[in-house]
């Protein structure tokens, strides 16, 4: 044992003395020390033990890091309900990130019931001493209206303290709501500032609004290299919107050199997680044999799934391939039901079809009438 050793275990043994002796503030340091391991090993069972003992004295800190432990079922059995019970005390005596995690609590029913309207009550109390995490919260039941009238403008007033104050997330969405003008005059210059602030602190959405703008070229100099390293680094953080933009340069060859392979595989990571324009891209792939063999079967698999998910030109796709028999039994039923759906959403090629399809089937019965007569 060294000498920073010693002197921990003196210090440990001094705070555990003074905690046996119901000091409140001693049984919340012991609790951390145990959850530290200073001066002793760590035990996440005896810092709970010492954390609870200095909660129900009223320490306010032990409160709060009592509802975590129940939260996280660390050292405790997990329960969201005796994580709320102490959020809430720790919230009423003030604790600015309890009275964000009981406006959570309430705005997702975890632990007690939902109730918007105190989720916003405890979201503001947290808020109006400058939590950058509620302020942002604020700003999305605002932008939502959960719990309070929909105001993009409050939105935005919210998101813009938030972003002020450091938050990542925050800022990008700044940057977003002033690309697109909601709730605030549109500006791409200061679109531009925020999603960089963003990007600088490794938002990875941050990072993929950042590429795209480098890829268009608006604002700031059009630069297909410098979009193709950030959708990268995006990418590879597992974000999928950046997957698929970053197998679609690869698809066009903008910024590296066309390879149809390299876009397949990243699509196909954006695809397994979900992302339906990626879906599609994988069902045009192997549609069309680029990057991949060619293989119908898979490509209605992939097409379907970004179909199922109200993709507009999928369901065409599908209704396509039921109609010819690609990768599956023909069948006219299917075919008009998937067109149906694409005509539904607003595909004016489906629209147009069904039209004239229709046109054709009265005038044939109009011929078959007259025959008869």
């Amino acid at each position: 044992m060294n000498t920073t050793d010693i002197g921990a275990n003196i210090n440990f043994q001094t705070i555990k003395k003074s905690a046996k002796l119901g000091y409140a503030d001693s049984m919340f340091l012991l609790g951390c020390w145990y959850a530290d391991g200073y001066g002793t090993k760590v035990n996440m069972r005896r810092a709970g033990k010492w954390w609870r003992k200095a909660a129900k004295a009223g320490h306010v800190h032990a409160q709060y890091n009592t509802a975590l432990m129940y939260f996280n079922g660390e050292g405790v059995k997990k329960s969201a309900e005796k994580a709320a019970e102490w959020y809430l005390k720790a919230a009423e005596q003030g604790h600015a990130v309890a009275q964000s995690e009981l406006g959570y609590a309430y705005e997702n029913g975890l632990g007690v019931d939902k109730n918007p309207e105190k989720a916003r009550e405890w979201y503001q109390k947290s808020a109006e001493q400058g939590f950058a995490l509620a302020e942002f919260n604020m700003g999305s039941i605002y932008e939502r209206g959960i719990g309070v009238n929909k105001n993009l403008e409050e939105a935005f007033a919210w998101y813009r303290k938030s972003a002020e104050h450091g938050f990542a997330q925050a800022q990008r969405q700044v940057g977003y709501m002033y690309e697109k003008g909601l709730g605030v005059e549109e500006n791409e210059e200061e679109s531009v500032n925020w999603t960089i602030r963003a990007a600088s602190q490794g938002d990875i959405m941050g990072l993929n609004n950042l590429a795209s703008k480098f890829e268009k070229g608006d604002v700031l100099k059009q630069d297909y290299q410098k979009a193709v390293e950030i959708y990268a680094q995006a990418a590879e953080l597992g974000l999928p919107i950046a997957q698929r933009n970053l197998g679609a340069m690869y698809y066009e060859g903008k910024g590296v050199e066309q390879d149809y392979q390299k876009a397949f595989e990243w699509c196909m990571k954006a695809a397994e997680q979900g992302e339906r324009l990626a879906q599609r891209m994988i069902g045009y792939l192997y549609y069309n044999g680029k990057g991949v063999p060619q293989n119908y079967e898979q490509a209605l698999f992939w097409y379907l799934k970004a179909a199922e998910q109200q993709d507009t030109r999928s369901c065409r796709r599908v209704a396509v391939m039921y109609f010819e028999g690609l990768g599956v039994q023909p069948d006219e039923k299917k075919g008009e039901e998937w067109l149906k759906r694409a005509a539904e959403l607003g595909d004016e090629k489906a629209i147009k079809f069904l039209k004239e399809k229709a046109a054709e089937e009265a005038e044939s019965s109009k011929d078959s009438l007259t025959q008869e007569q």
